[in-house]
């Protein structure tokens, strides 16, 4: 790890891993746990240390990986040789990049149109939702009838009610993000 976190830190351009890199760090870990279990002495107190060490060296790779491939992304460079793991972290990033161009774009050229669109999909955005308690129905943003719901219901609806239900402590757990 640290001879690939060197090579990442020397180098301006992405490198290259191996795609299973950090399920291979997560079953190091586990084994080095299963050392340390119950035990004293040396060796577990070596093996606490090269956990330690390689917990470090890895979050250090993520965090110096991820903010080269968001140069990529703002620099417009292309693919990425990134791991599953750094995919899923990245690609809010690469939505995010997209949206503000586009937004920006289109204010620049005036397209008013498109900014209403946009207003309307922010406003009309779903989550999942489990319920605490009893809820009478309620009508959503989007005018629809909602409920009524039961302890431990899940639902589908609209975001800016979920976050009302969230603060009125209505609401056991939102999933935003699938």
């Amino acid at each position: 790890m640290l001879d690939l976190l060197k090579t990442e830190i020397r180098q301006g351009k992405l490198q290259k891993v191996s795609s299973d890199l950090y399920k291979q760090v997560a079953e190091r870990l586990k084994e080095l746990e299963s050392v340390t279990d119950g035990e004293s002495g040396i060796s577990n107190s070596i093996a606490e240390e090269e956990a330690r060490i390689l917990k470090q060296l890895t979050e250090r790779l993520i965090e110096l990986r991820l903010t080269k491939a968001r140069k990529s992304i703002l620099m417009d460079l292309g693919d990425l040789d990134l791991t599953p793991e750094e995919k899923y972290l990245i690609e809010p990033i690469i939505a995010y990049e997209k949206r503000r161009r586009t937004l920006n774009q289109a204010l620049h050229t005036g397209r008013s149109s498109y900014l209403e669109e946009i207003s309307q999909l922010a406003m009309n955005k779903y989550v999942t939702v489990r319920f605490k308690d009893s809820t009478d129905s309620i009508v959503g943003t989007d005018l629809k009838k909602y409920g009524p719901f039961e302890k431990e219901d899940v639902a589908l609806i609209p975001i800016e009610n979920a976050r009302t239900l969230l603060k009125q402590g209505l609401l056991a757990q939102v999933w935003i993000d699938a």
